[in-house]
């Protein structure tokens, strides 16, 4: 039975949504890229002139992943 979906989302285009309760510390898939803190994603997305598109994840601790930067 498949555990998550990724499917149209009213936050930013797509997003991935459990089917089945999680376990916390549950790994799903391995989300690769640069990680940082927020800020300092948007300031180089910014400086990029990037169009609104991004691969950001966040994470519990306050900071992100930036999966357009050497991700998977």
């Amino acid at each position: 039975m498949k555990r998550f979906s990724v499917r149209r989302s009213p936050v930013h285009g797509k997003g991935v949504f459990a089917l089945l309760p999680l376990t916390v510390g549950e790994i799903l898939v391995e989300y690769k890229g640069k990680r940082m803190p927020w800020q300092q994603a948007v300031q180089e997305h910014e400086a990029a002139g990037m169009d609104g598109h991004t691969f950001f994840f966040g994470l519990s601790d306050g900071g992100v992943i930036d999966g357009g930067q050497g991700g998977n």
